[in-house]
């Protein structure tokens, strides 16, 4: 359990995390306070960048809305999402959890992958994954070398967005 109390070496953590993947810092109030409210649950700078993310759901949904508020994504099945589960290792030293796919299955996993934001691009979308909360960073993280500017967004942070986002679901990746 956390002391209630960051350090700036914390703070500084979440917000490179946010940088990082183009999320705006401006709204520091929103940051700190979120990262307050969880302060006596963990430090773990991953699990409290992703509550900041959630938080700041609408804000960051509304750079991917198209003129009509229309956000597309591609969805994770659901067996290739509780195999990302199943493959996900946590660091002891706290660094970025991670997915421990096969070499096999992480062609597999690219493969799948870039065949959707292909798809996608040649429509003139821009490639967004969807994915449930719990994945969100496993699946950015297993994307950041092949795909760097791919954006993966948490169910949670489009829910945060409520009516602002008109969300439309054009494909959804498989593990076959």
């Amino acid at each position: 359990m956390g002391n209630g109390k960051f350090t700036y070496l914390d703070i500084q953590a979440v917000l490179k995390n946010l940088l990082q993947e183009e999320v705006s810092i401006r709204n520091l109030s929103e940051i700190l306070e979120t990262m307050a409210q969880f302060a006596p649950v963990t430090h773990n700078v991953w699990f409290l960048s992703e509550k900041v993310r959630e938080r700041l759901g609408s804000q960051i949904c509304a750079q991917y809305v198209d003129q009509d508020r229309v956000m597309r994504v591609v969805t994770i099945s659901q067996p290739l999402a509780q195999s990302i589960l199943e493959h996900r290792f946590e660091p002891s030293d706290g660094s970025r959890p991670y997915v421990a796919f096969s070499p096999n299955e992480g062609h597999k996993w690219i493969t799948a992958v870039s065949d959707q934001m292909a798809a996608m691009k040649s429509r003139n979308m821009i490639p967004i994954i969807m994915c449930p909360a719990e994945i969100r960073p496993l699946v950015k993280n297993a994307t950041q070398r092949e795909m760097p500017g791919l954006v993966v967004l948490s169910v949670s942070e489009i829910a945060a967005a409520g009516s602002a986002v008109k969300l439309e679901i054009v494909g959804e990746i498989h593990n076959d």
